[in-house]
């Protein structure tokens, strides 16, 4: 095949096929792959108005986030808000939980 014969298309292929080769060559064949490390996520759905029941749901769930070692614990909120008191015996139970915590 000629090159006057290639379509744009292949011109383009062939353009970045070359573009890839070199960056290889340029950066190195044999940087590491960097493992992609599992991580226990725990998932804590928060529908209702923050009030008194609302702790047993979010205790349990961080009991078994500790209970089973997890890594993060996700919030999952969608609420309109509600009692202080409440909220603050939340972020305490919260706290006890030592790994990341999402929102």
């Amino acid at each position: 095949m000629y090159l006057s014969d290639m379509t744009f298309s292949k011109w383009l292929f062939v353009y970045f096929s070359l573009l890839s080769g070199l960056s290889q060559f340029v950066h190195g064949a044999d940087t590491k792959v960097q493992s992609i490390q599992k991580e226990k996520i725990y998932i804590i759905p928060i529908r209702e108005d923050i009030m008194p029941p609302l702790t047993y749901l979010v205790r349990r769930g961080v009991k078994e986030a500790i209970a089973s070692k997890a890594d993060c614990l996700i919030l999952d909120m969608d609420t309109n808000g509600g009692r202080v008191d409440v909220t603050q015996e939340i972020i305490q139970i919260i706290a006890k939980f030592k790994g990341r915590k999402v929102t």
